[in-house]
């Protein structure tokens, strides 16, 4: 199943979905344009950006009237938080058939000097004694990634990959780990420690993932519900689940659980590697693409699920699962939104996996 949400006048660079709710309201950021697009069911709201900065990234913050963007100008990276002006009442609610237009609750701006933002990738703070709150990991084109908390904007402590240059970072689902991807062949993952408060204390080194075999690989990795398992892929063409629950205090060693060979192959047979993945939220499916094409991989067996030769009409930009399953007739399914440079928007009704 395929749902074409909107074509857009430019490319789509980048979409995230709102991180509980229960409509799943998305986001969408445009490239060349100072224009974010917050999309429900029920419409679509767009946002101008201040002058001087193009969007790059975006996240949910504790709901879907509030978003945090990243921009990038000539003078480095900017932050702002957008939010709704005043709450709305349960008849307000009912009576507007339009989202109303947020404004900017906090800025900040050269969060990274002069250095571009990769990636943000937010989540709620769950774990040990962690209050909550929305913490947002921005991720430069440099070797910084800097923890924010989403709804104050202040800066909660950084880490320095030290790998000659950032891919991505990403955060546990419960806000325990960071976990960043670089050059270099190793994901260094570090852990967020929370005071009794439910403040962040500190941001420290907790272990290395090194199962892979490759000097010069580019990773994708993403967390699974459970918090103890992660996903990389890398240009050694194989995909590895790298078990993270391990005492590390101790210098225990995480371990590779399984090993997939990427199942897909040019027209000369030799295996290709994939551009992205992602794991389902409930840890059972892998959503991987390679240029247009889509496909579903059990997570359990690395077996090919389902494929879309072409998913977009030219190279996937972003996929993103919805946090939860969506009603679909008299079912319930996860349904994964991928972007294009067809500049369109697509949602897709994931594969019955091998294990359910």
């Amino acid at each position: 199943m395929v749902i074409l949400l909107q074509a857009y006048a430019s490319h789509l660079m980048g979409i995230v979905w709102q991180l509980g709710g229960v409509q799943h309201p998305m986001s969408a950021f445009i490239r060349g344009q100072r224009i974010l697009v917050v999309m429900e069911w029920s419409g679509f709201l767009r946002i101008n950006l201040p002058a001087g900065g193009l969007p790059a990234a975006v996240s949910f913050v504790d709901d879907a009237s509030s978003v945090v963007v990243a921009s990038h100008g000539l003078s480095g990276s900017s932050l702002y938080l957008y939010a709704e002006e005043k709450p709305k009442s349960s008849g307000e609610t009912k009576q507007q058939s339009k989202l109303p237009l947020p404004e900017i609750k906090w800025e900040r701006h050269k969060v990274h000097d002069t250095r571009a933002i990769l990636t943000l990738f937010g989540t709620t703070a769950t774990y040990g004694s962690a209050d909550g709150s929305t913490i947002i990991a921005s991720c430069s084109e440099g070797t910084d990634i800097i923890l924010w908390h989403g709804r104050s904007g202040k800066n909660l402590g950084g880490v320095d990959t030290n790998q000659l240059k950032n891919n991505m970072a990403t955060i546990s689902p419960n806000g325990r780990f960071i976990a960043a991807a670089a050059f270099t062949a190793d994901v260094k993952v570090w852990e967020i420690v929370y005071s009794k408060d439910g403040s962040v204390k500190e941001v420290s080194k907790a272990m290395q993932l090194k199962g892979h075999k490759l000097k010069d690989c580019s990773f994708r990795e993403s967390f699974s519900p459970s918090d103890s398992e992660n996903i990389s892929v890398g240009y050694m063409k194989c995909i590895e689940l790298l078990k993270r629950g391990i005492r590390y205090h101790l210098d225990e060693d995480p371990k590779t659980l399984k090993v997939f060979i990427i199942p897909l192959h040019d027209s000369k047979g030799s295996t290709l590697h994939y551009d992205r993945l992602s794991i389902s939220p409930d840890g059972r499916i892998l959503a991987a693409t390679h240029g247009s094409l889509l496909q579903w991989l059990c997570a359990e067996t690395g077996q090919v699920l389902d494929t879309a030769d072409k998913a977009h009409d030219g190279d996937i930009t972003n996929l993103a699962w919805a946090p939860r399953t969506v009603p679909t007739g008299d079912k319930q399914v996860m349904v994964l939104a991928t972007a294009g440079v067809d500049k369109k928007v697509k949602l897709w009704a994931a594969p019955p996996s091998l294990a359910s």
